[in-house]
């Protein structure tokens, strides 16, 4: 079986290339302006699209117990639309039914915590964390139990983001949909997908209650300071933060959580500079 970083440096074009046109969407998609949310986002699955869109159609593996919220925005205000996505959000009840239908083809990415992303790599699996989505230590969402494959009790310092990860099939055109696409418009929908995270995370971030509703909605509490909403605040979706993957991920192979030693930049490609 070839070897983490083996896999990593076959696929390292097409990932610079996904990356690249991630990180310059990222720099564009910057917008703290927001408004009411819409509440017709099907929490089973949600699929977005345009008959005018060339772009391919992209399947996500998430849980119940995630949240959301940022997604849920991008699609009531139509930011997925506006971009011509097509985005179908599949859940499910455990991270054993998530992963299975990942590792079956059926969905192209999920979102999980890097410690589960590096443990998917460790038995096989080709997949690369692109950016972060919820951070476990915010105080919000549930256990990281409820996350997690192994159960095993993870130290509170390194609690890992939850981040949305691709697989290698989507990366190169083979889409969970059953149809093919050219590599490139794989990496079109990741990037304009980031972009569109982008911009919700901004609304969510400064929507001062706007999105309560859309945030329970989920199963989630909202609590209250002098009749003010105490809404979370979500990570812009860059990639993972280094300085807490390095650790946990080093921490998982010195336990034993993994056969090789997995490092932050197996799990997540960073292109060389233009």
């Amino acid at each position: 079986m070839l070897t983490v970083r083996v896999r990593k440096a076959v696929l390292a074009v097409a990932l610079s290339f996904v990356l690249m046109l991630a990180l310059f969407a990222l720099a564009a998609c910057a917008d703290d302006s927001y408004n009411a949310a819409g509440s017709d986002y099907d929490a089973t699955t949600t699929e977005v699209g345009t008959e005018v869109s060339i772009m391919p159609a992209i399947t996500i593996a998430a849980l119940y117990a995630d949240d959301l919220l940022p997604l849920k925005i991008a699609y009531a205000e139509g930011l997925l639309e506006e971009r011509g996505l097509d985005v179908a959000v599949v859940r499910f009840e455990t991270v054993q039914e998530q992963h299975a239908a990942f590792l079956a083809g059926e969905a192209d990415a999920l979102i999980a915590d890097l410690a589960d992303v590096a443990l998917l790599a460790d038995s096989g699996a080709d997949i690369y964390a692109i950016a972060a989505m919820q951070d476990l230590s915010g105080g919000h969402g549930k256990d990281f139990e409820t996350y997690h494959q192994a159960q095993f009790e993870v130290p509170p310092e390194l609690l890992p983001e939850r981040v949305l990860a691709v697989s290698r099939a989507f990366l190169l055109g083979e889409l969970a949909s059953g149809e093919d696409t050219a590599p490139e418009f794989s990496a079109e929908v990741i990037s304009t997908l980031i972009a569109a995270l982008g911009q919700a995370v901004g609304r969510a971030n400064t929507a001062e209650g706007n999105y309560v509703q859309l945030f329970e909605e989920q199963g989630f509490t909202v609590e209250y300071a002098y009749d003010a909403p105490l809404m979370p605040t979500y990570p812009f979706p860059d990639l993972p933060d280094r300085e807490l993957g390095e650790p946990l991920l080093r921490w998982l192979y010195e336990n034993g959580h993994l056969t090789e030693e997995i490092y932050y930049d197996d799990l997540i490609f960073i292109p060389n500079a233009p």
